[in-house]
């Protein structure tokens, strides 16, 4: 708040008596709102979803359901999937974990398939690796974000700012509190098998940041400070 009143426009405001009962005015309004805001967002889960920094596709919901892999299964098409090939990626899978034969493998991956398209499952990472290996990345945008991509991006990554900026524009990110999002790589290893490897961490500042096109290390200047406080 010190801070605040330091920054010479507000200053100059807070000069003039008259001023003092309007501010003091705005500040019970916005408690007001800020309050009655928070008993309706409580336990809001946040953003997560798919984007796809080639072609600009997103598909992101707020919300529990449905999951990530949910969504493929659900719309295939639209990962430039296709279900009879999601069906066969988890027979091959049901094979490497023993499985005792074909048949069995198959019936096993039909069932499988209808159990994350209803939700009932809500895990599975062979399929998500097809989604991955067609230049899809898996999103969670808010305090415990994540960025799961095929590649490794350097905070200098033109791809990289795109994923945020989709982000961004369908969940406003750069407009939290908190924010956390970790960057991870998602390497098929078998066809029962992925390597899931985290590499580093972007706070609010550092997306705001990238999201502008900016450096990672950019300082905020007085104006973004004083306006941080009223996001």
């Amino acid at each position: 708040m010190l801070a605040l009143l330091s920054v010479p426009a507000i200053e100059t405001f807070f000069s003039d008596p008259s001023n003092i009962n309007k501010a003091n005015i705005i500040a019970n309004t916005l408690k007001s709102a800020i309050l009655e805001s928070d008993l309706h967002e409580v336990n809001i889960p946040d953003f997560k979803g798919w984007v796809n920094p080639r072609s600009g596709k997103t598909r992101i919901i707020q919300g529990y359901t449905p999951y990530h892999v949910q969504m493929i299964a659900k719309d295939p098409k639209y990962y430039g999937l296709k279900e009879k090939d999601i069906i066969e990626t988890l027979r091959r899978e049901a094979l490497a974990n023993d499985a005792p034969d074909e048949e069995y493998a198959m019936r096993a991956a039909k069932k499988s398939f209808e159990s994350i398209k209803n939700g009932s499952q809500d895990v599975s990472i062979m399929v998500e690796s097809m989604a991955i290996e067609k230049g899809w990345v898996r999103v969670v945008s808010g305090k415990y974000g994540e960025i799961t991509s095929a590649k490794k991006y350097s905070t200098s990554s033109k791809e990289l700012r795109k994923i945020l900026q989709l982000l961004d524009r369908e969940t406003d990110i750069t407009n939290m509190i908190d924010v956390e999002v970790g960057l991870q790589t998602h390497k098929k290893k078998s066809d029962n098998r992925v390597q899931v490897t985290p590499y580093d961490k972007l706070g609010t500042q550092d997306i705001r940041n990238l999201v502008k096109g900016r450096k990672r290390g950019d300082k905020q200047t007085d104006i973004g400070r004083t306006m941080a406080m009223f996001r």
